[in-house]
């Protein structure tokens, strides 16, 4: 399996043709206190959109996040 920083990077580097290409990418990761799907797609949202705000091109995992 490919991880978020080397998908990035390649997502990167193909490009199409003469326009750059960059992805920011949001994760999060099912824990005990996690309650629901939902819950977990919020949290993947929250650090992409931290991913974006920081420069974009980049992997933010919700723990990351400072709060």
């Amino acid at each position: 399996m490919i991880s978020f920083p080397k998908m990035r990077r390649a997502i990167a580097a193909e490009g199409f043709g003469v326009v750059p290409v960059t992805a920011s990418f949001g994760i999060s990761s099912l824990k005990a206190s996690t309650r629901s799907v939902s819950e977990l797609i919020e949290m993947a949202d929250e650090a992409l959109y931290v991913s974006k705000d920081q420069g974009r091109d980049r992997v933010t995992h919700w723990d990351e996040i400072e709060r």
